[in-house]
């Protein structure tokens, strides 16, 4: 029996070749109030930011939707540690844009 092909390797391999000059800058951090960039030097293409406030953090950037994340009051925190929880974070997230709409 053959294993079957993993329908997100060529993305996943596209993201690294992409992503591999990309450094993470700290624009704000402030406790819990935080904006971080991650980019390659130069450039916006392929970049994304990081904005955190009291029990909230954000995504946002040059590909796709933001998402948000609403749970505890530090969310770097309470993400770093689930981070083995993909099932509950999918379920945690929403769209920015379906979150503005509801």
């Amino acid at each position: 029996m053959t294993k079957p092909t993993n329908p997100y390797a060529h993305a996943y391999a596209d993201f690294l070749r992409e992503t591999a000059e990309h450094q993470l800058v700290v624009l704000h951090d402030d406790g819990l109030y935080r904006h971080l960039r991650i980019q390659k030097p130069c450039t916006r293409m392929w970049s994304w930011d990081i904005t955190t406030w009291p029990g909230h953090l954000a995504t946002s950037g040059d590909i796709a939707d933001g998402y948000m994340f609403t749970r505890e009051l530090d969310m770097i925190d309470f993400l770093s540690v689930s981070r083995r929880c993909r099932d509950y974070r999918r379920r945690a997230s929403h769209p920015a844009t379906e979150a503005v709409q509801s």
